[in-house]
């Protein structure tokens, strides 16, 4: 599966990938219930608020070797869908309540880490679209940093690699060629065409004639071919021929 030109979707799972950026005070006033977020997460792969981007897991672009899995809450499916990494200036921006759910697989293919990003209220985290972010292990329990502190909410790792994708909302995508061809519902399908029924073979062609097959055919006349239709009568007299001939004599 290709995976050339890919962005990093979050930069949360690999803060050498992206720089620090500096985060203006929180805003004490708007927050995201981090809690009902964490909840979602145990059952994100089976449940039908969740929808799964990718075909099959492909390789992240954030040089770790690791293969990815991507899921979007239902509600910001179809302004997600419309977002890939290699293509800017689209102008789309999620609702607020969108969840994308980054898995992080083994080699394995059982789920190392998650990485999250969350649309919170308007207000919540202005420099960068009002995102919270976070970094979990496969259970949902939030990874801690260097420092002991649990990696969620505005994390600053993540600031340089999603802001220059303001014209997409601040968001990657997944690539188009590593998504599954979906048919929208209540799309009808065109009917089959019945089997073309084939021509009939053309007919032999006729057999022509041939002089000295011992058979007088077709056009073939002692003129034609004496060795097939015999000699040729000698013409008679115009008084009965042999008759004449006798006359003839007795004079």
């Amino acid at each position: 599966m290709q995976t050339g030109g890919l962005g990093p979707l979050f930069c949360a799972a690999a803060a050498s990938a992206c720089s620090m950026a500096p985060i203006s005070s929180d805003n004490v006033s708007v927050a995201v219930d981090e809690a009902a977020i964490m909840s979602t997460l145990s059952g994100h792969r089976d449940s039908p608020a969740f929808v799964r981007l990718n075909d099959a897991p492909y390789a992240t672009a954030l040089g770790t070797g690791a293969n990815i899995n991507v899921y979007v809450s239902a509600n910001g499916y179809v302004p997600y869908a419309s977002i890939t990494p290699d293509t800017s200036g689209s102008n789309v921006t999620v609702p607020e309540g969108v969840l994308i759910v980054r898995e992080v697989l083994e080699d394995s293919g059982a789920i190392k880490t998650l990485t999250l990003m969350y649309k919170g209220p308007e207000g919540y985290n202005p420099e960068l679209g009002d995102f919270w972010f976070g970094v979990t292990d496969a259970a949902g329990t939030p990874v801690l940093d260097t420092a002991g502190a649990a990696k969620i909410g505005k994390l600053a790792e993540c600031y340089s690699c999603h802001i220059p994708r303001a014209s997409e909302g601040y968001l990657f995508g997944v690539p188009a060629d590593v998504r599954p061809v979906v048919t929208t519902p209540g799309t009808p399908v065109p009917p089959t065409p019945p089997p073309v029924t084939p021509l009939p073979p053309a007919p032999p062609p006729t057999q022509q004639p041939v002089c000295g097959d011992f058979a007088c055919n077709g056009n073939e006349s002692c003129v034609s071919c004496e060795y097939d239709c015999g000699e040729c009568p000698e013409p008679g007299d115009d008084d009965g021929g042999g008759g004449g001939g006798g006359g003839k004599g007795k004079g």
